[in-house]
């Protein structure tokens, strides 16, 4: 008998639907690579409601197909749930964001992660006219008066750091970042 009970418990709590989803969550396309934790926890900071993370390649500033139709498909499925308000992104050179030690990485770096910060910025404003657009480049931490500030740049690379990126002077660099960019979609409300 107590096992009757047992399995009819079981059954209950396995037919019950899933949760809705949390307002506040991110979204990203099925077809799309998925996100990553702290592309998640990134969006979550700045209300983005959709979230996609491209690669580059190597030393290239230059958005690859795959990245482009990534970019493309969180644009269509952001446009579906409202009216985008405005785009961020932050790309990375190909190097780990800087340790607090280092605070910035070398001239090439930085040019190259603001390259590919520019390369998302003239794609997406090409593709969705009128919305804003902002950047943030992982070479370069913000300094003491941004961090006084507590500007969105320095918002968005705490949140970074607090999910677990690596930067120059861990010795574990899971989960990699260099070579890729974040690119956030915030709808109006």
């Amino acid at each position: 008998m107590k096992y009757l009970f047992l399995i009819l418990a079981l059954v209950s709590c396995a037919s019950k639907p899933p949760p809705p989803e949390s307002p506040a969550s991110t979204k990203h396309s099925d077809t799309a690579p998925k996100t990553s934790v702290e592309a998640e926890q990134a969006a979550a900071e700045e209300n983005a409601a959709f979230v996609t993370e491209i690669q580059f390649k190597k030393m290239s500033p230059s958005l690859t197909k795959a990245a482009q139709a990534n970019l493309q498909k969180m644009l269509r499925d952001a446009n579906k749930a409202g009216k985008v308000k405005e785009i961020k992104t932050v790309a990375w050179a190909d190097s780990e964001y800087p340790s607090p030690e280092t605070k910035k990485l070398s001239k090439n770096d930085e040019n190259l992660a603001a390259q590919r910060n520019g390369s998302v910025k003239k794609f997406m404003t090409a593709k969705a006219s009128g919305v804003k657009v902002e950047v943030y480049n992982m070479a370069v931490r913000p300094n003491a008066f941004q961090d006084w500030l507590s500007t969105s740049d320095v918002r968005i690379k705490r949140a970074l750091e607090t999910a677990g990126i690596p930067n120059t002077a861990t010795s574990v660099k899971i989960p990699a970042k260099s070579g890729k960019a974040i690119v956030m979609a915030i709808l109006e409300k």
